[in-house]
């Protein structure tokens, strides 16, 4: 599956995540782009710049399979780099998806088991370390895990994880999007609808039998009670939308706005 694009997909839009990874200092403001360099007449996979100079930039090659020429790749990119922006701090991170994508060649890989400045991770250890409720660990499952069957069973989990994971709006939709679009390409066979379908978060939650069904009963609660015990269990119901992952903390929010101003424009105050 393609990964590079995403992979920095991720990280431009979500870079304090990276210190997740590979922990550095998010006060020197890191930014991540991909980016072009005369001195080495390439573009970077990714270069995490600092906003204070006075911290080091951050040389990255994202590495899904086995190639030996990544490391001394690396290094001349790195002193490119340091040619072009001599006044910088320059150390370099090589991500391998794992440990079997990495040649180790000598003395190149020697460099990295210094550590000072080189730096090499294998992306699936350093995601089992963070945990299972970590956005990094969820939004790389359907891209990492071998087995078709656990991706099945746990797409809504991972979903839920990413959904109610602390990230900004923006955040939260770009790793939405790489974790869907890695389901699509792990099951070619199916459009993504069909994808999304198959997991039970494509149908606007207004569109389902079930919100339809919760309005009513809680139009009926009004009808019979009052206002504001129609409203709470309205949300009461959505609420496990919310808790499985089929909608957001957003959709949630709007929704329930709604229903009160709908309950209160036709019946006055909830």
């Amino acid at each position: 599956m393609k990964s590079d694009t995403h992979f920095y997909q991720i990280f431009r839009k979500c870079p304090n995540l990276f210190a997740d990874v590979v922990p550095f200092d998010k006060s020197a403001g890191y930014s991540f782009s991909s980016r072009a360099f005369k001195q080495v007449d390439r573009t970077y996979d990714g270069l995490f710049e600092p906003t204070d100079k006075t911290f080091p930039a951050w040389v990255v090659e994202f590495q899904a399979a086995w190639e030996v020429s990544v490391y001394p790749r690396l290094l001349h990119e790195a002193t490119g780099l340091q040619l072009e922006e001599p006044d910088w701090t320059i150390e370099c991170i090589i991500v391998f998806l794992n440990e079997g994508c990495d040649p180790k060649p000598y003395p190149w890989h020697q460099f990295a088991r210094c550590g000072n400045g080189f730096r090499v991770i294998y992306l699936d250890v350093a995601l089992r370390e963070l945990g299972e409720d970590h956005p990094l660990y969820a939004v790389f499952q359907p891209f990492l895990e071998q087995n078709e069957e656990t991706v099945k069973a746990n797409a809504a989990q991972w979903l839920k994880v990413i959904r109610k994971a602390p990230l900004a709006k923006d955040e939260r939709a770009c790793l939405e999007e790489v974790f869907l679009s890695w389901l699509t390409q792990r099951f070619k066979t199916l459009s993504k609808k069909e994808i999304m379908k198959m997991f039970g978060f494509d149908t606007p939650v207004e569109e389902t039998v079930f919100y339809k069904e919760v309005k009513q009963e809680a139009w009926d609660e009004c009808e019979k009670q009052s206002n504001k015990r129609a409203v709470n269990a309205f949300e009461a119901r959505l609420k496990g939308f919310l808790e499985k992952g089929i909608i957001s903390e957003e959709v949630y929010q709007q929704e329930v706005s709604a229903f009160r101003a709908q309950i209160s424009g036709n019946h006055g105050e909830a």
